[in-house]
């Protein structure tokens, strides 16, 4: 007797129910194809439920809305991990979206003309496939943390919640992303301390700023950025180092490179950070 029950037909099998799955099947939903997500975790959202307790997107909410809802909340906060996970959940029920949750995918292979999809003793046979989900969930820790003393306590983002979880003394972060610099303020306990970049206004207060000045304010009320008084930047842009790099070896920046671009931050006077655009506006 053959145990292995026959693959449920489907057009479409999406992995992944975050945002970019859900995105995925909006779209295939508005073109009346046959789809179904498949999503590991209990409820669609736990992805950013599960993370540590004071994480908050590092965009601003009137960016991170998914295509035919809007965040709900202030355009320039910055949502909450749980604000977040609430906003996917509801947005799968809102358009009624096919998510099968609790499935977590450990098979897929060609099979003819289509797709082999396997959960288990469940399986699906598609004509297309959508992987829509990443590995981040997934700690990758270094070989030689067994070699450390034991009495060192190890936590990996993916485990850490709250400062409760570490012990007194001295904290080290390996990591300078955006995880490592918000864990490492939470940890030294920086969220009270005041920052160059802290602003008077309240977060997300746009007022008569104006949605520019209001999204430049925003960006240095993140918990992480308003105390290391930071601005998001361009600094990563291919090209952008070359100038420094040429006078470190002693020659000519190439031509037009050498003034800074006015999406580099510089530090004003009066302490914050603007633009060089912003100090010429200010002139």
């Amino acid at each position: 007797m053959n145990d292995v029950c026959e693959p449920e037909r489907v057009g479409t099998v999406v992995i992944g129910g975050g945002q970019s799955g859900l995105s995925v099947g909006y779209h295939l939903a508005r073109r009346g194809l046959e789809f179904l997500i498949l999503d590991a975790h209990p409820r669609v959202g736990d992805a950013w439920r599960n993370r540590w307790d004071s994480l908050r997107l590092f965009t601003p909410g009137r960016f991170s809305g998914l295509a035919g809802m809007p965040f709900p909340g202030p355009r320039w906060s910055f949502p909450t991990k749980d604000e977040m996970a609430d906003y996917v959940e509801a947005y799968a029920e809102r358009f009624d979206l096919p998510v099968r949750t609790g499935v977590r995918v450990d098979r897929l292979a060609r099979d003819g003309d289509g797709y082999l999809v396997a959960s288990g003793d469940q399986r699906w046979r598609a004509d297309n496939v959508v992987v829509a989900m990443n590995s981040y969930q997934r700690p990758r820790v270094r070989p030689f943390a067994d070699q450390l003393a034991p009495e060192i306590v190890q936590l990996h983002s993916y485990d850490y919640r709250n400062r409760s979880r570490l012990r007194d003394g001295p904290v080290l972060v390996v990591g300078a992303g955006n995880s490592g610099a918000e864990i490492a303020l939470e940890a030294a306990g920086a969220d009270q301390a005041e920052g160059p970049g802290r602003g008077r206004r309240g977060e997300g207060a746009e007022g008569r700023r104006g949605p520019r000045r209001a999204a430049r304010a925003g960006r240095r009320q993140h918990p992480a950025g308003r105390q290391r008084g930071l601005v998001h930047r361009l600094a990563s842009r291919p090209g952008l180092d070359r100038p420094a790099r040429a006078r470190r070896a002693g020659a000519d920046p190439p031509a037009g490179r050498g003034r800074r671009p006015p999406w580099v931050a510089t530090r004003a006077r009066a302490g914050g950070t603007r633009t060089r655009s912003q100090e010429r506006s200010i002139r």
